[in-house]
């Protein structure tokens, strides 16, 4: 029986977080992207094992198109063929005022927000989409009480 894997971007923390341990509870194995909190995705990744499937993470910019596919050829080497993909990441910056909104600040949202999505979705098409020799996909809505994310 092949196994159900799940990459779940921004899973180090809060909604991310709550997805990478709800789809575990469900039996997926688990790829907790994260950014910079290396401490936060052990965390997640421990009580994914805890629950009893496997769980890895990694460290990936999913504003980058270079490093998202790093991020999807080290979760296919780790755990096998993706079937799941939460798009969970991203920012807001600081509040400021729309004149002092720097350009490098706009650009990292834009990156991490808008095209992050699509890097993340193209990759997960490859590795998913029956043209591309993945089983297809399918519709897997969950409603999550963030009052108990953490």
């Amino acid at each position: 029986m092949t196994r159900k894997i799940a990459l779940i971007t921004g899973a180090s923390h809060g909604i991310g977080a709550a997805s990478a341990r709800m789809l575990a509870a469900e039996g997926f194995d688990i790829c907790v992207n994260y950014r910079s909190d290396h401490e936060a995705a052990a965390r997640v990744v421990a009580e994914c094992e805890e629950i009893g499937v496997r769980a890895v993470a990694v460290s990936a910019n999913v504003g980058d198109h270079d490093d998202v596919r790093r991020l999807f050829d080290e979760c296919d080497d780790r755990l096998g063929q993706l079937t799941c993909l939460v798009n969970n990441a991203g920012i807001i910056g600081a509040a400021c005022r729309i004149e002092e909104l720097s350009p490098d600040v706009l650009a990292a949202t834009f990156a991490i927000n808008t095209f992050g999505p699509f890097y993340c979705t193209q990759q997960a098409a490859l590795r998913m989409s029956t043209r591309h020799g993945g089983a297809g996909g399918h519709n897997h809505q969950h409603v999550i009480d963030c009052r108990n994310a953490r």
